[in-house]
């Protein structure tokens, strides 16, 4: 901080923390924050002692793919009898742990820079072995998804350690860093069977690393597999049931959230810089990407090709928080991944979509948050607008309540409606005609089509019973829609249209009018 005296008065300039920047002291936030919630919830396991684990001791760094996969191998290697050693926190002593020597290229992302000082942490404790597998494809959450990929760095960076670090050469270490088939259950029994019993009494009998206690067995290493992918499956859903909790305090509370998005690894506080923790101080609710994701689908096709399992995440979860009035997403970015470059364009149209504001920031090395705090700031200014606009709508009439249509619970159930006072998902009031039309016996969930560049309706197949409700409200609604043509159907169940539609700078009331019925209108573009 620096203090600039000038006499008559003086002013603080770079300060960091906020008790001293004058701003009065109110009552705690309580709002659920998630960032906190999920590291207690990935880390804070019991292991073995080291004394009594009849297996001896295995070290697991805390970087890159353990912020999503820690509870499988925590469970597995405990179930088989070792003691998991886990590398410490993140800190700024772990980027100095001799980083920059063993790293092989300075374009690496932040995230990757800091494994090579956990690997360190973990050559200091001395366990039997080191585990770091690669995963090139992580478990499919979207049936719909292309492909479900993992990063490249993350797929590959423990291969990289493993060339680069030199103390993991020193023969009486023993580094495991091979490829799995982590998708697939039964293939990854057959993989850690080879690995993790017949590799490791051959390198031992040859002085790599120590094996310790009976020969691991086919049979245990199934059922060690087997609890493991429970555990796995009970995280993902603990998850899951937090972020329906937190939406529920949301509503109850008349609050905000923010769903703070970005890759597992940015629940590490050194990468996230207490970005989280900064969202929370100004009143907001902080979810996780994976706490709501499962709860919708993203409407395809989408612009880019959906092959990388946590970009399908990141969608789900934008789609989402676009369908919400009380909720927002901010977009975590490390600063240099190019494959993250893909998503933001892609996200961006998802939530601007509908309204909604998008806002990226980007992190690295630097924990300087000045720019990230105006941002959440303007953020803030921009929601209060919006917040006003939406309370005035909605006490005029023009706005109501919509009930939530394909959104999923944790329990795998279908969203209830909520009676609550301000709209969660509201559309004008002329448009409910249509919805009690398209929704007449049939399962459908509201879209707002919006954008700043020109959109092009191609073709529309509406049901005959909605055109006259329908067509009508349209023209009447949109002075620029041109109706080109439409005639009835051979069958005379349909009318089909074709239509061109230009929108610019929309206002959200006007954009939620232009609502329609995805799962009974069938669109191509």
């Amino acid at each position: 901080m620096t203090i600039n005296d000038f006499g008559g008065g003086h002013r603080c300039t770079g300060n960091r923390c906020e008790k001293g920047a004058g701003r009065k002291r109110g009552k705690k936030n309580e709002a659920p924050n998630l960032f906190a919630f999920k590291n207690k919830l990935l880390f804070d396991r019991e292991s073995l002692p080291k004394e009594t684990a009849p297996r001896g001791t295995v070290g697991i760094p805390r970087a890159l793919n353990m912020y999503e996969n820690y509870p499988f191998w925590h469970t597995f290697f405990t179930r088989l009898g070792f003691s998991v050693i886990l590398s410490d926190q993140t800190t700024a002593k772990t980027v100095r742990q001799r980083v920059c020597e063993s790293m092989p290229s300075e374009s690496a992302c932040y995230p990757a820079k800091l494994s090579h000082g956990h690997i360190m942490n973990l050559l200091e404790k001395d366990p039997d072995f080191i585990w770091m597998p690669c995963i090139r494809w992580e478990r499919k959450e979207d049936e719909s998804a292309t492909n479900h990929y993992n990063c490249p760095i993350v797929m590959s960076y423990p291969q990289a350690l493993g060339l680069n670090v030199d103390e993991l050469s020193a023969p009486n270490v023993e580094y495991l860093a091979p490829f799995i088939p982590y998708d697939k259950k039964s293939e990854l029994k057959r993989r850690l069977y080879e690995l993790v019993s017949e590799q490791r009494e051959k390198d031992a009998a040859a002085g790599k690393g120590r094996f310790r206690g009976e020969h691991i067995t086919r049979a245990e290493i199934d059922a060690a597999v087997d609890a493991a992918w429970q555990a796995d499956i009970e995280f993902k859903d603990a998850m899951h049931r937090a972020g329906d909790e937190a939406l529920a305090w949301i509503e109850a509370h008349d609050a905000h959230g923010i769903v703070l998005a970005g890759r597992p690894y940015h629940n590490d506080p050194e990468i996230n810089h207490a970005i989280p923790e900064l969202v929370h101080s100004f009143g907001f609710a902080v979810l996780t990407e994976d706490s709501v994701a499962h709860k919708m689908l993203p409407e395809r096709p989408i612009r880019v090709v959906d092959q990388w399992m946590f970009h399908s995440r990141l969608y789900r979860a934008a789609r989402f928080v676009a369908s919400r009035n009380d909720l927002d997403l901010i977009q975590l970015f490390s600063f240099g991944c190019g494959l993250d470059a893909l998503t933001t364009d892609q996200v961006q149209e998802i939530l601007e979509a509908s309204g909604k504001i998008y806002t990226m920031l980007k992190v690295d090395q630097v924990s300087n948050l000045g720019a990230a705090r105006i941002r959440i700031r303007s953020l803030m200014a921009a929601l209060k607008e919006q917040r006003a606009e939406h309370e005035r709508a909605t006490a005029a009439g023009e706005i109501e309540e919509v009930a939530p249509v394909g959104v999923h619970m944790a329990d795998g159930s279908l969203e209830k409606p909520r009676d609550t006072g301000s709209s969660r998902r509201s559309v004008p009031e002329g448009a409910t005609g249509i919805a009690a039309a398209l929704t007449d016996g049939v399962a459908g969930e509201y879209r707002c089509i919006a954008t700043q560049r020109a959109l092009r309706m191609r073709r529309c197949v509406i049901p005959k019973k909605c055109r006259r409700k329908a067509i009508p409200f349209w023209l009447r609604r949109w002075p620029r829609f041109t109706l080109s043509w439409w005639r009835s159907c051979s069958r005379a169940r349909d009318i089909t249209w074709c239509c061109c539609l230009r929108l610019t700078k929309v206002p959200l009331t006007r954009v939620c009018a232009m609502s329609t019925m995805t799962s009974a209108i069938r669109q191509s573009w």
